[in-house]
């Protein structure tokens, strides 16, 4: 009961979450929860309120933006296990003329803020670049040492094969084996870990994966080896259906733990009609039996951003066998889809009994610029749900552009713990054009006890005539007036190109060097042109660290920290070289030695050879599968391999086959 009526004060802000709700990986061992908010005082505090910086940036171009990626998805796992440890596919096998003259990240090298060596990672690939090997070290007593080694190995279809992680210093680490269906999909991984003693690696689990016709994993199974035992762990399954194109929602879900038989931990059921949702939670006793009940109803038309109109909360009476209600929440919207009224009520003793009530009362302006004034009031009804006071109140004010309205203001009043109904917070936004959604200015004051307007954060953002982002200066309020504003952060941005190549920041009006970071690229290289061991390995030294496509070959990375610093310390330089398969030549009028048919499905023959030959056949891990020696025009049967990719080597040629 206690978990329900936690869960139920969630009104109209799950709105989005429920209406559009993608499930991710991962989620299995998080319970299922709907978004929170009490109706304790606490819940008008200025943290909960903190205004969104633009209510309604709705370009056209975002809306194009969010429906890709609302209606498509990857196929589903909820094991959480492989996305956490598995490398992801890199690449399937591609013809090599396809890496002829690209870039290659061989390694790199970091420095300290003080110039000396600090790690270095070194990149190893096969022929056909896939990645094979990564080694990491740090530098101490003047040398590299070893700290963590990475190898891969791959499938003749071109997937990881095996993946192992190993720490050399401490003599641990451990081996993924993928076992693939005939589509390529995992259905079994085989986990080792090596034992840091004997430093043997010893097998640790398995699990088994099976996936519908979508490739969304449908059931897990888990078992560990306990001593030496093979042992069930978990289990778990789940359902889905096809929301629109490459877009699957699971319906379900079904979670179990093994002790000394399957004991039920979690399950939940979505179903979804035109214009409502229900999500029902289930616990276990001896058995799955119902929890709790959650149900949305939606004003149509607005998949982009869905208004709930109707919420209700139930929870299962284990006594009379039936849900018995406990919350519901009816919400009202005007033409535009502004919401004009919500009220939020209990039920008690056989009937409704409102609590909280929310009322907005909006300003039309006459064309489609200039303002909109809106006033939303908070009222908390008595116990009985007679009686109401008004506990809070937003004073808004939005620009109105072509793409819909912009939030630039908002003052906050509320009735504090003395029940004096006072200012509490007052927020201003500038922007460049309502409808870039691009701030100028950012202020926000709160108010003392004496209802005294304190200045307390401003931001001033400066952009450039292509609309970058040229210098962010950030201030505190001191406390005393409206106006007292103490400059405390100022962020310089450089561009080169389009793309970022310096940022850094300065403390005090002194503007004294505080910390930062740049980068050099090589523009004439793009990323479509460049090889890197994994995207983590090069995307992740992006500004700010963040995981982003960095579409130009990256050289170096510069820093700088503390007072006074200068910002031409290298930190990070990456190591690139032009791949030339010199030794994997197409055919052509000056070497005539070549393969067909290809691809080859029993036997090739090697045209151009003028005398006996030795032939030999590799896969793509270097291991040789067949060699003979050959007569002109004499056929070679691949009849006992695999299908997958191959080298054929003669008369000092490589020559790159596909076996059907």
């Amino acid at each position: 009961m206690k978990k329900l009526i936690t869960l139920a004060i969630g009104m109209m802000v799950v709105a989005s979450a429920v209406a559009t709700q993608k499930i991710e990986p991962n989620r299995l061992l998080q319970k299922q929860l709907v978004p929170q908010r009490t109706v304790e005082f606490a819940a008008f505090d200025r943290d909960a309120r903190v205004a969104e910086i633009t209510q309604k940036r709705a370009s056209e171009r975002q809306q194009r933006a969010l429906r890709e990626r609302t209606e498509t998805a990857n196929p589903v796992s909820f094991s959480g296990m492989l996305e956490q440890h598995k490398p992801s596919v890199f690449r399937q096998a591609v013809p090599i003329s396809d890496f002829e003259g690209k870039h290659r990240l061989d390694s790199a090298i970091s420095r300290d803020f003080s110039g000396n060596y600090f790690e270095r990672v070194v990149y190893h690939y096969n022929e056909l670049q896939f990645p094979v090997k990564q080694v990491d070290y740090f530098f101490e007593n003047g040398r590299w040492n070893v700290f963590r080694q990475v190898e891969i190995t791959w499938n003749e279809a071109g997937f990881v094969a095996t993946f192992s992680e190993m720490f050399p210093l401490q003599n641990v680490g451990g081996r993924q084996v993928f076992h693939y269906n005939a589509l390529n999909q995992v259905e079994l991984t085989i986990y080792y870990s090596v034992n840091p003693t004997t430093g043997l690696a010893v097998r640790t689990g398995k699990r088994y994966e099976e996936r519908d016709q979508a490739g969304n994993v449908t059931r897990e199974f888990v078992q560990n080896y306990i001593d030496g035992v093979l042992e069930n762990t978990a289990l778990a399954y789940q359902t889905f259906a096809k929301v629109s194109e490459g877009y699957y929602e699971r319906t379900s879900y079904r979670f179990y733990f093994w002790d000394n038989g399957w004991v039920g931990a979690q399950r939940g059921e979505n179903i979804r009609g035109e214009n409502w949702y229900r999500f029902t939670q289930y616990f276990w006793d001896n058995g799955w039996v119902y929890d709790g009940r959650v149900r949305w109803e939606f004003l149509p038309g607005y998949w982009m951003e869905p208004k709930v109109t109707r919420q209700e909360i139930f929870t299962w009476n284990t006594e009379t066998d039936s849900w018995d209600a406990l919350s519901l929440s009816i919400l009202d919207y005007d033409s535009e889809g502004r919401k004009l009224h919500e009220l939020f009520s209990n039920y008690v003793n056989g009937e409704w009994i409102p609590s909280i009530e929310v009322i907005v009362e909006w300003t039309h302006p006459m064309f489609w610029v200039g303002y909109r004034d809106a006033v939303e009031t908070w009222y908390r009804y008595d116990d009985e749900g007679i009686t109401k006071e008004k506990i809070v109140e937003f004073i808004r004010r939005y620009q109105v552009g072509m793409f819909g309205d912009t939030f630039i203001y908002e003052k906050t009043f509320i009735l504090d713990d003395y029940d004096v109904w006072r200012p509490w917070s007052e927020k201003e936004y500038e922007f460049d054009h309502p409808d870039t959604g691009d701030v100028i200015t950012f202020r926000e004051w709160f108010f003392n006890d004496d209802k005294v307007r304190l200045a307390h954060y401003k931001e001033i953002i400066t952009r450039n005539l292509y609309g970058e982002l040229k210098k962010s200066e950030h201030f505190f309020g001191g406390g005393i007036s409206d106006d007292d504003w103490a400059l405390s952060m100022t962020w310089l941005y450089d561009y080169e190109n389009g793309m970022e190549v310096r940022r850094r920041s300065f403390r005090g009006v002194e503007m004294t060097p505080n910390f930062g970071r740049g980068f050099s690229f090589d523009f004439d290289v793009p990323r479509s042109e460049l090889i890197v061991f994994s995207d983590q390995s090069y995307d992740g030294l992006t500004p700010g660290g963040h995981l982003q496509p960095t579409p130009y070959k990256l050289l170096t990375i510069h820093g700088y920290e503390g007072n006074g610093a200068t910002f031409d310390i290298s930190v990070g330089t990456f190591f690139w070289s032009e791949v030339r398969q010199t030794s994997i030549q197409p055919p052509s009028t000056e070497n005539s030695v070549f393969v067909f048919p290809n691809p080859v499905t029993d036997s090739f023959t090697i045209g151009g050879l003028t005398e006996s030959t030795l032939v030999s056949i590799t896969d793509i891990h270097g291991r040789v599968v067949l060699q003979q020696t050959i007569s002109p025009n004499e056929t070679v049967s691949v009849n006992h391999l695999s299908a997958g990719v191959y080298f054929v080597r003669a008369n000092g040629n490589v020559m790159r086959i596909v076996r059907k």
